[in-house]
């Protein structure tokens, strides 16, 4: 038996597909989102669409798993509110639009939270007992979910860690701190299109662009900073593809903040910040893992 887990993104919607019994991804892939050009309520349909042509495929899949940006009522299966890189679904019953296309059961999760569960249950927090952690995913967006006493926190109304939310001059903490953020910066001194990997690696060498790159580190920095000194965390756990590349240094990033922490700095000593063990792969698990209630 099969488990169809689907990871819904602004940019790509990821998939993989799972042994049931042994919980190994047995095959994954990435398909584009094209959000600019669809509506939320057409983006959940074209994955249903998807999961429908899989199970046609692979007769033994028992159900479908996906993640969702946004807040999600996870109990009522219902978009409370959209995030601002992926509009037009706020209110959406989602297992009725779902099951428009496939009548396969259907489980949900915030992508955030379930990045979290995913390095939780089999990940780099696996081996940890009643951890308090912060997961953040840097990508599209920014977000980020509490473990609290080793459970995932979801707050009193779904929405606990949206700190891409968080206001910082009046505007959105991720509309300055994103990738798309850091990429908007570098291509303006640079002259061509980059993608947030080729930012990093030109700082090495390319003055200006280091300049920007160190800017955006340091608003990473202070977002964690303030994470820190609201939950007082074991681990920061940071992970979006940007997070993977060699030039993403979690150590320099741990050095620069220690020299920007005050009181009390045992809070700052204390916290290891660490990539998330899983990758890009993390939600799939995290969702995939909500059939093992």
């Amino acid at each position: 038996m099969k488990i169809l887990a689907m990871d819904m993104g602004g940019t790509f919607i990821k998939w993989g597909l799972f042994d049931q019994k042994t919980f190994k991804i047995l095959k994954k892939g990435r398909y584009e989102t094209h959000a600019q050009h669809h509506s939320g309520l057409e983006i959940v349909w074209s994955m249903s669409r998807f999961a429908q042509e899989m199970k046609e495929k692979y007769k033994d899949i028992t159900c479908v798993c996906s993640t969702m940006v946004g807040i999600i009522d996870t109990d009522k299966y219902i978009v409370l509110s959209p995030n601002h890189t992926l509009k037009g679904y706020e209110g959406m019953h989602i297992k009725e639009e779902f099951s428009k296309y496939c009548k396969l059961p259907l489980y949900v999760m915030n992508d955030v939270k379930a990045a979290a569960s995913g390095e939780l249950k089999f990940g780099c927090l696996k081996n940890t007992k009643d951890v308090n952690a912060i997961v953040m995913a840097i990508g599209t967006g920014i977000a980020g979910c509490p473990i609290v006493n080793g459970k995932i926190y979801m707050g009193a109304t779904y929405a606990s860690g949206e700190c891409g939310q968080m206001l910082v001059n009046n505007h959105l903490y991720e509309m300055h701190y994103s990738v798309p953020a850091l990429i908007i910066r570098c291509e303006k001194v640079y002259g061509r299109t980059l993608t947030g990997e080729e930012c990093l690696s030109l700082a090495k060498t390319n003055v200006p662009i280091r300049h920007e790159v160190n800017r955006w580190f340091d608003g990473i920095i202070k977002g964690i900073m303030n994470y820190i000194y609201l939950f007082n965390p074991s681990y920061i756990v940071l992970g979006g593809k940007i997070t993977e590349d060699k030039n993403f240094d979690v150590k320099i990033l741990k050095q620069s903040m220690m020299k920007l922490a005050k009181k009390p700095v045992s809070s700052f000593e204390h916290v290891k910040i660490v990539k998330a063990q899983l990758g890009n792969d993390a939600a799939l698990y995290g969702v995939a893992s909500l059939t093992l209630k």
